[in-house]
């Protein structure tokens, strides 16, 4: 079974989202950066992909998440033992804001 988990955070508040379906579900993978004026914005992802199970092995209930599936903006916290990678949830065609900005640049932050 994966030891990492991803947890969504509203971006806004800055609270969990506890009551969300994909919260602290098994982390399988996310995209890439988003690539914006000829650079790759860092701290920011287009997908991000839970499950309910995973390992070497097997994938159970795989579940891609898109900026399109919240009604507000999203930063996705994925946590293992000794690493967490913070990503702010945008979709592939978004025009970035310098509040998105901002947000990618906390997410890179937090990363450990």
């Amino acid at each position: 079974m994966s030891i990492f988990r991803a947890y969504i955070i509203n971006a806004d508040t800055g609270k969990e989202v506890t009551d969300h379906p994909a919260n602290g579900k098994t982390w399988v993978g996310t995209s890439g950066n988003l690539y914006r004026d000829g650079a790759f914005v860092q701290g920011t992802a287009s997908t991000v992909t839970v499950a309910d199970f995973a390992n070497l092995y097997a994938i159970k209930g795989e579940r891609k998440l898109t900026a399109a599936d919240f009604d507000f903006p999203v930063v996705v916290k994925v946590w293992g033992p000794t690493h967490q990678d913070w990503r702010y949830l945008l979709r592939d065609d978004h025009n970035l804001s310098d509040l998105d900005r901002r947000r990618a640049a906390r997410c890179v932050e937090r990363s450990t």
